[in-house]
This record gives structure tokens, C-alpha cells and sequence, in this order.
């Protein structure tokens, strides 16, 4: 690679050495700026291998326009490309459920994000408002706010690998019952530090601030409305908080949902679509009402059918009826999405009349034919003698479709039929005959009635038909759910006799139920054909013939609201190619009106969708509303109309997931997926095993795996015949003899596969085998209480006690510990022989503890951990004790069986078995005093391996009768690899897990085979040449830049799977500019003037075009975006394109200072400013453009620069010509007005939001921010951050020297200045006390202790070996350093308490001694219970303690420099690094010396 030298500034220099260039331990620089860009571009320029590309060409290319400062990406990719930690994205978007598991895993994702360099933004939209309720736990809501604070502390506590702190973006609807506390949260500067905040402002309550009006507060968890505030003054106190520090700033959000490019896939900040529960959804399995779908149903999509992951119902909320002018009707929520003609996915809110929508052409029927499971047919053939059909086939759809188009069914049940319908009664009668159902035929004038007996009535209820009045009725909902042969005949029988043909050819019908027709509607768009309903009012009926009242007077029908569907003559061809009448004089009338015309009676082209124009649509109440989700599309059909998935989805999809009890086959053994993911998180590779039939290997392989933590979901429990039980949610996939199949689409035909192989052989010495044969007795013949344990031996168990007893007594020999008697246990025999053996040595129990060991009576006995995660051998040794205890050798055949009251420690042996290549079943047995039994049964093939591997070493009868039985048999019965499902039942929910395995996509669980933005920005001061923009160089950096960006995401290692998996599905990139003011100096445009506006829209235009065009030419080579399907670019004719979105104005404030240009979109912040060298030195450092353009006219001196840094701009200077002081204006000269115009004008051509701050003077009023916000709206702008000078405590920048002998004392509360903290020494004597605590390891002892000037240190003491000991001591450490550091001891309390661990939290529930979530939540317990209520602010409880002790205290003072209160002192503007004044831009703080960022 040639590579070119770099022309950087002095101040660039020192920005890449402090912050980007790599460095060896000793923190030694090792790499040159070209070195750093040589590392950036081949790495990136390695994803080019993917598509067949030359990495090395690219890389060269991609150094050039680095190298040249044309381009760069963001500072994670400077950072991390070509280096470990390889993390190269500046931002996230991360979801925050409105549960605390979703809340906490939020927290951990953003701690993972910050982690890794990056920074994040969390709508809190969706957490329910303070003071709801809560029904899991009966009380009540903390809000948002109180949320944020917890997240706050969370980035507070993560370094970001000590290049890049944590960021936060906080954001909330303004229809959110805590808006109001949410706006002020900030209102103390000390709050919130590492959030920035916006309120996401809906177009509704700008208009209700345009009428002076009120507005509605909707709690997000029940979509109600909770309340109205006016508008005006919610806006007042937003603008008030804006004046007095800049936030919260302001996100117009139906603005950005508006132009999502992917709104199929999620809406950019949640809201809460849905329809009501008697909408018809189309299903694998017909029409299905909402209310009535199941997770794993496969729904009707524009892509095929697609399983469902989730159903919700989301109560009771305002419903809007959608009506158009063909008749097709639904009911949904405001936010509700449909598909209009030209694809777009818009709201109901924002639809009107006019409007055209799409409808699903043709969808997907049953393709079985049962019965409904209400008619049981058996049943009333057996008491009727009538031979009903036991498939729904034709026949009774025939019927079916008589009694809705001509029948009564009320008490009593009749047919129909005029005087032209012979051939229908014909028909009607042939069914009736052939099922043996009498009937009675009378006639009413030219009315024929066939009358059916009153039982009939049974078979319409079970196929769901309404009884009553011609003008309630309905399709039956059998039907809804049938065959599609069924569904046709059904239709047929329908029009046949209530339809007609039209002289053109139409088909119409006629009913006084609007509801019937709506629903014929959509069973004829299952067949691709679109109906039109339409309303008819009439006093006399027409064609419809006459009738003879009881006294036998001739009468006409009469009619009130009458209703008529009709099928165009350009689709009556294919109605009658798919259906037809049933009625020979029809089908002649039909060919007689169509002939000679263009159409014919054969497969006409199907067309993909109908569409329709909007009617009407009106609020009609409240109702019941449901959602789902369709992970793929994220679209269904509903009552036709194409409809946006509506499912609150977090922004992150995740996967198929484990329960957190699941046991999976690891490197450590059969493991719980939970203890995993705790391994994990210590820094352990975890591997899983996988089966070799994926591979063609033999055996079990070991593979690398990650465990992730997803949070709370509903999961299915799935039961094979042979006892094996998984809990997983339901699409978790399980291999079947069909493939992969999801466990809640699992039937009880299935067979799941159980793994073949066993785990590898560990070498482990005798005195370990004997205990863990010892423990095996026990836990099946033996107790272990916490008051004592112990074994016990039957009479014939005299090899067995000759074993085990000396290891249990010498076990208790070496743990005798204070509380025990000291005696080493001998036991008592009793009469017959029985010996018992009890010890009540507490280190006995504490040790067996420590092994795992649950106390536990019989039923609910387990396996230890340390058995279910140990090596074979260990594992062998235990199952030898166990089934010497507890199993026997059945005398009537070749079985071995294990007999226990504990279902649980049966599936446990199970599992250790099938580890071993033994196979079992496990059945349960309920005796009839109430008690259960489990019983593990091997038999077959697996006997000859349990003899050989386990066997009956110390019962010498049982092991000859097992060798006898194995050696007679005459027949061998190989075990099957397979187990038949027995069932699959809700579990309810539970905290999951999935485990990600890359090569095979697979692991063993519960012995069963299971599945498991990009930035950069554009210089466009490099752009101008000879006063010109050099448009045709700009194209080729475009083009470039975009490559590069794409090329990122491929090679980026994201911190979190969902996020790699949602990036990978958009590409979205975001190419930004920076150096815009450069530009119009150099161009000679001053910032605020019209020129400049048409400058910002020609350029960024052009870079938006053309970017799109690069995206179209990578698509073509590479793919379009996998959302593609269903997004806005997504239409007839469009060329596909790469990237979800390309542009994007992002704040630039570090990599702007390496370009050595102004930073993105901003004005020139100032013209001279001061920095402070490492002597101490005043340096004025001046704007090169500047300096430059007055050295050319001779007009540069020192003095003047010194004068204009005084000064802080041009104005009122003398000597200097008026078109350099309209050039060279600063960002506190350009008005408000013109900041809002020129992001604006950005904002047209910028697919996601413009970053840009509108600085005031300090002068400005509040009239003058709000003017800002409003015009902001006005001219389309997403958003918009404003800041007042000299607003905040953190002051930003003050031109001019007035304030700079307080510099050195300045601090900026956004990151505190270090300071050097050095903790006093620790006393000689101090007072305290420890007290005992009982967690989920154990009990864990605190020791509280305290000198005169309150609490000075904290140990803990666990008594056992492992992990859990060392993290609880250096959690004491770490608060006994920062107690006698000076940190207040209840801000130490609130960091720690409420911090939970699973292993405390799962054994709370059934030992109430444990009072404590965790370790650290103990010991936060433990100190605020020394410290005492009554101490006051800032007291402790010394004197008490004294008074206990009643001893002296000796202990060293606080140094005098500690104990003396320094006066408050002015924080001012300066970087908390280099002491240097900070600037405000792109709605982010930077320091322009070092290169500090609050946002980078």
C-alpha cells in the first residue's frame, strides 16, 4: 500500500495521541496517525472478501480518502477496527420493557454496550407511570424517572475500556402520565449526569398547543387515559427547563415514524396498535377471531404463512371504525397501520377519506377436514339413527349455505325455496335422504318450505350458526375454519339461492344482515375475488315474490335496511370457476349474459393485492383490543386489509429461549443454563455438547457456546413417554423425525431424538469415588436436614455399611467444629437389623451444603449440582450408591428400577443415565393414601451398559440376578434414539436463557437435541475548488464512503446478538458532513443568509442522491437489505437498495478536530480561544480560515488576536472590513432563527435526525426558545437541542478572557474533575459487631466496623471455597477504601441494596430465613442497620458502640485537609481533562484542545 502523509494541525496531534493512536501496557504510544488509518482501512476493506471483492484494492482506496481528511468514520471505528475489542458502531437503541426483568436487562445491555465503546438511546415510553399498580406484587409503580436513576448509576459505574464514558439518551411521549416530573428531572444539574433527555412531541399535542386546547395522558401499560393537561402549559414548563440548561430537547416522533423505511419491522418509539377481537385474522386454519389466536399459529402474510411468537391482549381502548367504499370494514386502534397504494405503512389516525388501502388477494384454507370439536357426532348418530358424515366435506357446507342464504333456525328449523329453486330443493332432499333425516314439505303460494325436525338444531349450534331473524345472521364459524372445497360449497349453495346476475354479467346478492355479507366478503377474497357491499333502503321489495299470511291473504315482503354484495363481471368469470351456482338455470343465465363478451370460465391471473379507497372513518367506542407478533414480515390480514404487525416488539428481537432451571449438557457436566451464564460472566468459555448425527461424526462433540440472558417469557412444558420434561418457550425448536419443530407446534405424533454418545472419561482417586458412592446412598437411603445427617443400612446391606460407614464417620471426624458433640457418629441398630446413622456435626452439613446438597425431606430430593456438573467417573460412583439404596432387579423380568417419592431427583437420574448412553423411561405411580411415586426404568439394550457401567457392587444378589437375567435372554431390543411427545402444556412464564452454538445451531437440553449505526461524515471543506464546489470529487468520496460504512457491518463485533441480528436485517449507515462552515467561508457565504440555505440543500441533496445510488449499485452486487420486503422502497419498479437508510448528521466533535474543520453543520464557534499547555503557558490558538484571509490582506497582528479573543467576535472591532465580519460570523452572532433554517434545510434531504445545537446568548428570553421550538416544527425539522449560554453550573464556552483566573478552579458536572483521593489510614482500634445472614450460598458473616468519624470498614466471611467468597470479599474491600475515602456511607447503601443474585432469589422461596437478595444487598442491610435510624444526616453510631465496648478509642484522625469544608467555589466550562473551556454543538459538549466529548 502507498501510503500518503497526513497534514495535521497541532491540535489534531494531540487529540489522536490522548485518545486514538494504540498504546503498549506501560500506556507507550505504538502507532504513527497514518499507522492508525492503514490499521482502520484494512481491517474494514476485509469484509470486501464476502462478495468478492479485492480487500487490498479497497483498502488503499479507503486510506486514500482517510488519509487525504475527505472522509471519516465515527471514533469507535478509529478506535477498535483491527483490534480486540473490534467494537465499531457509536450508538444503540435499546428496548426497556415495562417489567422488571425487561428494565434490569436493559441495564445489563447498556452496561455490555458502554462496555464496548458504544453509547445508547432508551425510549422509557412503555414503564408504566408512578403509582400504578403493579399485580404481581401488589404495589405499586416507581415510574420512569425513578428508572432512569438506575440506569443513571449503572453508566456512572462502567468504564468505557478507558477510551470512551458512557452515554445516555433518555427519551418520553409527552402523553405520558410522568411528563411532567420527566421534564423537571434534570432541573438539578447533579441529577441524571450521564443521561441527555428529549421529549418525544406527538402531532396531537402540537395541535392542541396550536388551539389552546387540552391533551390526553394514556398509561402505556393499560392504554387508557389516565388524564389531560393543557398543552400550552406543558409546553411553557419545557421551554422554562430549555432556558434555564438546555434540556430536555425535543423529538417530533410521528414526524420520525413518518419516515421509518422500515416500519414492518418496528416503529421508532413505541405506541400501541391493535384490533379489536372479533377481527378476522387469516390463519393456516382459516379466518380466526384475534381474541382466539395462539402462539405458534402460522398467520397469512404477503410472504406466505409465518408462525406467530407472540399473542397479547392489551384491554380496553378508544376503537376507530375503518370504512371503504367497497364495503370492507375494520375496527382498530388509532395507531393501527394498514398498507396504502404506493406501500407505505400509515396509521389510522392519519388516513382519510380518499385514502386508497391494500387488501389480501387469495390466502391460505385448512387442509383437513374435521369437525368441529363442539359436534359430537357420534353421539347424535346413536340417538338419532341419522348418518351423519364424520368429515366436514361438501354436504354440509351445502346445507350450510341453504340455511344462510334462505333458512330459519330459531325453536324450530326450516328451509326455503321459491318457485325457479326445484333443482336446489332436489338437492337438498338427496342429502337429506342419503343421512336418513325425515322431513315435512308444505307450501306457502309459490313458496316451498322443507321442514326439518327440531334435533337438526344440535348440528347448526355445533357448526356454530345464529339463531333468530333473518337480519342477525351470520356465516357459520365452522366455516370460517373449513376446507376450501367445503368453504366453495358453501359459497355456492349461498349465491344460488339469494343471488342473481346482472345483465352484464355481475353477480349480486341480496341480505338484510350487513354483518352476513361483510363476512361472505372475505371468504370470496380467499379466492382472489374482491366484492363490493353496498347499502339499499327500499318500502316494497323487488323480484323477491310474494307471501301468504296466516288468514291467507297475499302480502309482498317488506323492507327496511337492506344490503347487496356484488362481484364485477371482470371477477364473476372466476367466481364461477372456482364456485359457481348450484343451479343449472343460473349457470345457463350466466353464459348467456357473458356471451360474446372477453371472459372466460377458466383460471383467470390472480393478482397480488386489491385495493380499495377509504370511505370513512369514525370513532365507535371502546373495546377489548388485541396484537401480535410475526417476527418476519411483521404483517397479517386483517378483515382483509394488509395490516402493519402490531405487537409491541422491543426494537431487538431475540430468540428461542430455555428456561433458567434447564439442564444442558456442558464441559462442566449436565449444568443448568443459568449457572452458565454465571460461569460465563466470570470470564469462562462455556461449551455445550452437540451430536454428532449433524456432522456425520459418532458421539458427542464439545463445542464453544454463549449463554444469553433474555428475560421473562412465556414457556411450554414438553413431556416425552419416556418421563423427560423441557421447559422452553414455545418456538423454541426440539429435532424431530420431521426436523426441527417448535415446541409449541409439537403434536403427539412426534418423536424427539435423545442424544447418542457419553461424556469422556476423567480420571479421579479412590477416597473421591467412596465419598460420592457414600453420597449416592444418602441422598437415596439417608437424610440430610438442618439439623442433622445421615445414612441407613437394611439387613442386607452389610458390604454396603462395611464401605460407606467409615467414609461418613471419618467425614465427620475431620469437620468437627465448635457446635457439634465431638463424637464420631456409630448409629443404632434396631431390632431388625436396620442401623441408622445420625450426625449433627454443623460442619458435616455445611460441607455437604457446599457440595450441593440441598436440605430437603424425600419428595423433594434432587441430585447435587457438584454431581450433576462432575466428570463421568463421579457421576458413576453416585449412581452406584443411589441404586444400591434404592433400586432393585425386577424378579419377573429383565428390568432395573429406582424407586423415589421426588419426581425431580427421578428426571435428575435420568438425565446422569442418558449422560452414561443408558437409556430410561420414567413413570409416575399415585398410591391411594395420596402419596406419588416416580419410578426410572431401564430395560433393553441399556440393561447390559447398566451392569457394566453401575451395576450392584455392594449387593452381591442383586448384581447376579441382573448378570442371570442379561445372559437368558432370548431376544435382544435395541433402545430407540427417540421418544414420543406426550404432551406439550403451558408452563406460565419464567426467566430465560438462549444458548448461541455457531457451528451446528444445536445442544443438548433435558437429554433432548435442541436448536438454538454506522457513521462517518463527509469533509466538504475539502470540496471547494478555485470558490467552487467540486460536486464531481464529492461523488467519488460519496461512493467510497458508502462502501466503507457497508463494509462495517459486516466486520463490526457487536456487543449484544439482537443487535447484530436487527443491524445486519437494515444496514442501516449514516453518512454525515462536517466542516459546512468551512465551506460557505471559503465560498464567501455568510451562515445566515438565503445563499447558505440553497448551499445546505444543493449539497446535501447531492450527497443523499448519490449515496442512494451507491447503495443501489452494492445491492445489485451484494443484496438488498433483508427487511427489504415490506419497506417503503419496497414498490413496483424501484430498484432494490442496500442500506435501510444512508444519511445521517451526527455530531463530529472529535473526529471534526483531526479534519481540522469545523464541526458538522455548526457555525464557527469562535474566531480565537486559549489553551493551557503543559508549562502552564496562555496560548491563543486562532481559526485558520481567519488567520489566513487576514495575513492576505495584511491585516494579522498579535494584538488583534488578542483583542478579538477578549471581544469573542468581530463586532465593534475596528480596522476590519465589513464583508470579513459577514463572513466570519460566529455561532452566539447567527440568530436562532438561522440555526433552526439550516437544519432544516439539512433535514430535507437526511434520512434519520440532523444533530445540531441552536446556541443563545445568555440574554435570551424564554419567548425566544420557544419561537425556536415551534419554527422548528414548522419547517420540518425531527427535533431540536437548544442551549443558553452561562444556563448551566457545567458552563460552556465563555468567549473572551473575563472569567479566566477562575479556570483553574472551574469543573464541569457532565464528568467531575478527578481528584486525587487518598483514603486515611486505617484506625488501630476501632468498634463494631458482625452478625450472621443466610443467602443462597450459605451463611455469610458481616462485620461492621467504626471509628470516630462514623464507619471505616466492612469484611465478610462465607466459610467455603469457590467464587462467591472472593467477589463478597472484594465488594468489602472496595467500600471499606471508599469509606475511609470520605464517600457518604448511605450513597454507598443505595448503590448496593436492591442488587440481586439468582441463586439467593431461587432458594428464597422455600427458606424463609433468607431475607436478603444477594450478597451485596446483605451487606448494604447490615450497614444501615449499623448505622442506626436515629443518627441523622451524616451521624453514626460511634457513642453506642463506645457504650458497649466501654473501651477507649485510639484510632488515627482524618487529615486536616480532609476535615476542613472548602467554601463552594463557580464551576465554570472547562474540560475536565485539560482544563481547557468547552464549546456547545451538535447537541454535544466537546473540549476542541483535547478532544474530550460528553457524547464521543
Amino acid at each position: 500500500m502507498k501510503r500518503k502523509k497526513m497534514n495535521l494541525s497541532d491540535n489534531a496531534k494531540v487529540v489522536l495521541e490522548k485518545r486514538y493512536l494504540a498504546k503498549d501496557e506501560e500506556g507507550n504510544i505504538v502507532e504513527t496517525p497514518e499507522d492508525m488509518i492503514e490499521r482502520v482501512a484494512r481491517a474494514v476493506a476485509e469484509a470486501e472478501k464476502n462478495y468478492g471483492g479485492d480487500p487490498e484494492y479497497w483498502a488503499e482506496k479507503f486510506y486514500d480518502i482517510m488519509a487525504e481528511l475527505k472522509f471519516l468514520p465515527n471514533s469507535p471505528t478509529l478506535m477498535n477496527a483491527g483490534r480486540e475489542l473490534g467494537q465499531l458502531s457509536a450508538c444503540f437503541v435499546l428496548p426497556v420493557e415495562d417489567s422488571m426483568e425487561g428494565i434490569f436487562d436493559a441495564i445489563k445491555n447498556a452496561a455490555l454496550i458502554h462496555k464496548s465503546g458504544g453509547g445508547t438511546g432508551m425510549s422509557f415510553s412503555r414503564l408504566r407511570p408512578k403509582g400504578a399498580l403493579v399485580r404481581s406484587t401488589g404495589g405499586e409503580a416507581s415510574g420512569p424517572v425513578s428508572f432512569m436513576k438506575v440506569f443513571n448509576a449503572a453508566t456512572e459505574a462502567v468504564k468505557q475500556g478507558g477510551r470512551r464514558r458512557g452515554a445516555n439518551m433518555g427519551i418520553l411521549r409527552v402523553d405520558h402520565p410522568d411528563i411532567l416530573e420527566f421534564i423537571r428531572c434534570k432541573e438539578d444539574d447533579r441529577e441524571l449526569t450521564n443521561f441527555n433527555i428529549s421529549v418525544a412531541v406527538t402531532d396531537k399535542f402540537m395541535e392542541a398547543l396550536k388551539n389552546d386546547d387540552t391533551y390526553e395522558l394514556v398509561d402505556p401499560n393499560s392504554g387508557r387515559v389516565t388524564g389531560r393537561l393543557k398543552a400550552r402549559e406543558v409546553f411553557d414548563l419545557i421551554v422554562e427547563m430549555a432556558w434555564k440548561n438546555g434540556e430536555p430537547g425535543v423529538i417530533f416522533i410521528d414526524r420520525i415514524n413518518a419516515k421509518n423505511p422500515t416500519p414492518h419491522v418496528g416503529q421508532i418509539e413505541s405506541t400501541n396498535p391493535c384490533v379489536t377481537g372479533d377481527t378476522l385474522v387469516a390463519t393456516e386454519r382459516g379466518l380466526v377471531p384475534a381474541a382466539e389466536l395462539k402462539i405458534g399459529d402460522r398467520i397469512v402474510t404477503p410472504e406466505g404463512l409465518k408462525p406467530i411468537t407472540a399473542v397479547y391482549n392489551n384491554g380496553i381502548q378508544d376503537i376507530f371504525e375503518v370504512v371503504t367504499k367497497g364495503g370492507y370494514r375494520l375496527k382498530a386502534t388509532k395507531d393501527h397501520k394498514l398498507q396504502t397504494s404506493d406501500g407505505e405503512w400509515v396509521s389510522v389516525e392519519e388516513l382519510k377519506p380518499g385514502d386508497r388501502v391494500r387488501l389480501q388477494s387469495g390466502f391460505a384454507f385448512p387442509e383437513n377436514r374435521l369437525l368441529p370439536e363442539a359436534f359430537e357426532v357420534i353421539n347424535l348418530r346413536q340417538r338419532t339413527g341419522w348418518l351423519l358424515p364424520l368429515e366436514f366435506d361438501e354436504e354440509y357446507g351445502f346445507l350450510l349455505g341453504m340455511l344462510a342464504g334462505s333458512g330459519y333456525y330459531s325453536s324450530s328449523s326450516a328451509l326455503y325455496f321459491g318457485q325457479n329453486e326445484a333443482e336446489l330443493l332436489q338437492r337438498t332432499r338427496d342429502i337429506l335422504d342419503s343421512w336418513h333425516i325425515q322431513y315435512r314439505i308444505r307450501t306457502r303460494g309459490k313458496t316451498t318450505i322443507l321442514e326439518l325436525p327440531k334435533s337438526i338444531r344440535r348440528v347448526w349450534k355445533a357448526f356454530g350458526a345464529i339463531p333468530g331473524r333473518s337480519r342477525y345472521r351470520r356465516v357459520p364459524k365452522a366455516i370460517f375454519q373449513a376446507q376450501k372445497s367445503v368453504v366453495a360449497a358453501f359459497l355456492s349453495a349461498f349465491f344460488s339461492c339469494s343471488g342473481s346476475i346482472d345483465a352484464d354479467g355481475g353477480i349480486r346478492a341480496t341480505s338484510a344482515s350487513r354483518e352476513l355479507l361483510q363476512e361472505i366478503q372475505l371468504l370470496l377474497q380467499g379466492f382472489g375475488i374482491m366484492a363490493k357491499i353496498r347499502q339499499q333502503v327500499r318500502d316494497r321489495a323487488v323480484g323477491f315474490g310474494t307471501y301468504c299470511d296466516s288468514s291467507g291473504q297475499v302480502r309482498a315482503y317488506t323492507f327496511g335496511e337492506y344490503y347487496e354484495i356484488r362481484i364485477s363481471p371482470s371477477l364473476s368469470s372466476r367466481f364461477m370457476s372456482e364456485i359457481g351456482f348450484c343451479s343449472t338455470e343460473k349457470t345457463l343465465k350466466f353464459f348467456e349474459r357473458r356471451s360474446g363478451k372477453l371472459c372466460k370460465i377458466d383460471d383467470v391471473e390472480l393478482p397480488a393485492v386489491f385495493e380499495d379507497e377509504i370511505e370513512s372513518i369514525k370513532f365507535i367506542g371502546r373495546e377489548e383490543v388485541f396484537d401480535v407478533t410475526e417476527p418476519e414480515t411483521f404483517t397479517w390480514i386483517t378483515n382483509g386489509f394488509i395490516s402493519l404487525d402490531c405487537g409491541e416488539q422491543p426494537l431487538l428481537p431475540y430468540e428461542s429461549c430455555f428456561a433458567a432451571g434447564t439442564r444442558i449438557m456442558t464441559d462442566k457436566g449436565w449444568e443448568t443454563v443459568e449457572e452458565a451464564y454465571m460461569r460465563q460472566s466470570r470470564g469462562e468459555q462455556v461449551s455445550v455438547y452437540t451430536d454428532g448425527l449433524f456432522t456425520n461424526e459418532t458421539g458427542l462433540i464439545l463445542r464453544p457456546a454463549t449463554v444469553i440472558p433474555i428475560g421473562e417469557r412465556d414457556i411450554v412444558t414438553v413431556e416425552l413417554h419416556n418421563g423427560q420434561r423441557l421447559q422452553v418457550t414455545p418456538d423454541h425448536k426440539v429435532l424431530t423425525q420431521r426436523g426441527w419443530v417448535p415446541a409449541g407446534l409439537l403434536t403427539e405424533k412426534d418423536y424427539v431424538y435423545l442424544p447418542d454418545g457419553v461424556f469422556p472419561e476423567k480420571e479421579i482417586d479412590v477416597q473421591a469415588r467412596k465419598f460420592y458412592r457414600m453420597l449416592g446412598w444418602m441422598v437415596g437411603d439417608g437424610w440430610h436436614t438442618e439439623k442433622s445427617s445421615g445414612l441407613i443400612f437394611g439387613p442386607d446391606d452389610d458390604k454396603a455399611e462395611a464401605e460407606l460407614l467409615p467414609v461418613f464417620q471419618e467425614l465427620s471426624a475431620r469437620l468437627i467444629s465448635p457446635m457439634s458433640n465431638g463424637r464420631i457418629p456409630a448409629g443404632s441398630r434396631a431390632a431388625n437389623g436396620t442401623l441408622t446413622v445420625a450426625c449433627t456435626n454443623a460442619g458435616v452439613r455445611e460441607f455437604l451444603v457446599g457440595c450441593g446438597l440441598e436440605f430437603a425431606l424425600s419428595k423433594n430430593k434432587r441430585v447435587p449440582d457438584s454431581v450433576m456438573m462432575a466428570c463421568k467417573e463421579v457421576q458413576i460412583e453416585f449412581l452406584k450408591g443411589l441404586f444400591g439404596a434404592e433400586g432393585t432387579v425386577d424378579a419377573r423380568r429383565a428390568k432395573v428400577s429406582l424407586t423415589t417419592a421426588s419426581r425431580e431427583l427421578a428426571g435428575d437420574v435420568q438425565l446422569l443415565l442418558l449422560g452414561l448412553g443408558i437409556k430410561s423411561r420414567v413413570e409416575t405411580y399415585h398410591h391411594k393414601d395420596g402419596r406419588e411415586w416416580s419410578y426410572v426404568i431401564i430395560t433393553n439394550e441399556s440393561l447390559t451398559r447398566f451392569a457394566e457401567l453401575i451395576g450392584f457392587p455392594m449387593n452381591p444378589a442383586k448384581q447376579e440376578r441382573l448378570l442371570k437375567w442379561i445372559k437368558n435372554r432370548k431376544r435382544k431390543y435395541r433402545d430407540s434414539r427417540r421418544s414420543r411427545v406426550k404432551s406439550v402444556t403451558p408452563a406460565g412464564r419464567a426467566y430465560v436463557y438462549d444458548v448461541s452454538e455457531p457451528v451446528t445451531h444445536s445442544l443438548i437440553a433435558e437429554g433432548m437435541i435442541v436448536h438454538n449505526c454506522n457513521l462517518g461524515s463527509i469533509n466538504l471543506m475539502k470540496f471547494v475548488k478555485d470558490d467552487k464546489i467540486d460536486y464531481e470529487g464529492l461523488k467519488q468520496a460519496v461512493h467510497t464512503a458508502v462502501r466503507f460504512l457497508d463494509d462495517v457491518i459486516d466486520v463490526n463485533k457487536y456487543p449484544l446478538p439482537e443487535i447484530e441480528k436487527m443491524t445486519k436485517a437494515n444496514r442501516k449507515i449514516g453518512l454525515g458532513v462536517m466542516g459546512f462552515a468551512d465551506m460557505l467561508i471559503k465560498l464567501g457565504i455568510p451562515y445566515d443568509s438565503e445563499e447558505a440555505l440553497k448551499v445546505a440543500e444543493d449539497v446535501m441533496g447531492f450527497i443523499q442522491k448519490e449515496a442512494r445510488k451507491a447503495s443501489e449499485e452494492l445491492a445489485e452486487i451484494r443484496g438488498a437489505f433483508p427487511n427489504f420486503a415490506g419497506s417503503v422502497y419496497d414498490v413496483p419498479g424501484a430498484k432494490p437498495v442496500r442500506n435501510a437508510t444512508v444519511t445521517t448528521i451526527a455530531p463530529t466533535g472529535s473526529i471534526s478536530i483531526i479534519a481540522g474543520c469545523s464541526s458538522g453543520i455548526e457555525p464557527v464557534f469562535a474566531l480565537a480561544f486559549e489553551r493551557n499547555v503543559l508549562d502552564r503557558q496562555r496560548l491563543i490558538e486562532v481559526y485558520p480560515l481567519f488567520e489566513e484571509e487576514m495575513k492576505k490582506r495584511g491585516l494579522y497582528s498579535k494584538e488583534l488576536m488578542e483583542e478579538v479573543l477578549e471581544k469573542g467576535s468581530l463586532k465593534g472591532i475596528p480596522g476590519i472590513p465589513e464583508d470579513i465580519k459577514r463572513v466570519f460570523v460566529t455561532a452566539h452572532e447567527v440568530s436562532p432563527e438561522w440555526h433552526v433554517r439550516i437544519q432544516a434545510a439539512f433535514q430535507k434531504y437526511t434520512d434519520n435526525a440532523v444533530s445540531k445545537t441552536v446556541n443563545f446568548p445568555n440574554s435570551a428570553t424564554r419567548e425566544d426558545v420557544k419561537k425556536v421550538y415551534l419554527l422548528a416544527y414548522e419547517l420540518g425539522c425531527k427535533g431540536v437541542t437548544v442551549y443558553r449560554d452561562g444556563s448551566r453550573e457545567e458552563q460552556v464556552l465563555k468567549k473572551g478572557t473575563g472569567q479566566s483566573k477562575d479556570l483553574t478552579e472551574s469543573t464541569c458536572s457532565c464528568e467531575a474533575v478527578p481528584q486525587r483521593i487518598k483514603p486515611r489510614p486505617r484506625p488501630s482500634i476501632t468498634y463494631g459487631s458482625t452478625e450472621k445472614v443466610k443467602i443462597g450460598c450459605g451463611n455469610l458473616y458481616i462485620t461492621v466496623n467504626s471509628d470516630e468519624h462514623g464507619i471505616c470498614e466492612v469484611f465478610t466471611n462465607l466459610g467455603r471455597a469457590g467464587g462467591c467468597p472472593s467477589q463478597s470479599e472484594a465488594t468489602s474491600r472496595l467500600i471499606s477504601l471508599a469509606l475511609r475515602s470520605g464517600i457518604d456511607v448511605r450513597s454507598i447503601v443505595e448503590q448496593l441494596k436492591g442488587i440481586r443474585c439468582h441463586s439467593t432469589l431461587r432458594q428464597m422461596a422455600n427458606n424463609k430465613d433468607i431475607k436478603v437478595l444477594s450478597c451485596p444487598d446483605a451487606i448494604a442491610r447490615a450497614i444501615e442497620r449499623h448505622i442506626g435510624e436515629s443518627c441523622g444526616e451524616g451521624g453514626n453510631s460511634v457513642e453506642y458502640l463506645k457504650k458497649i465496648y466501654a473501651s477507649s478509642d485510639t484510632a488515627m484522625t482524618l487529615d486536616a485537609s480532609l476535615n476542613e469544608k472548602s467554601p463552594e467555589k463557580e464551576t465554570k466550562a472547562v474540560c475536565p481533562e485539560c482544563n481547557t473551556v468547552l464549546e456547545h454543538d451538535g447537541g454535544c459538549v466537546v473540549c476542541r484542545s483535547c478532544g474530550y466529548s460528553k457524547c464521543n
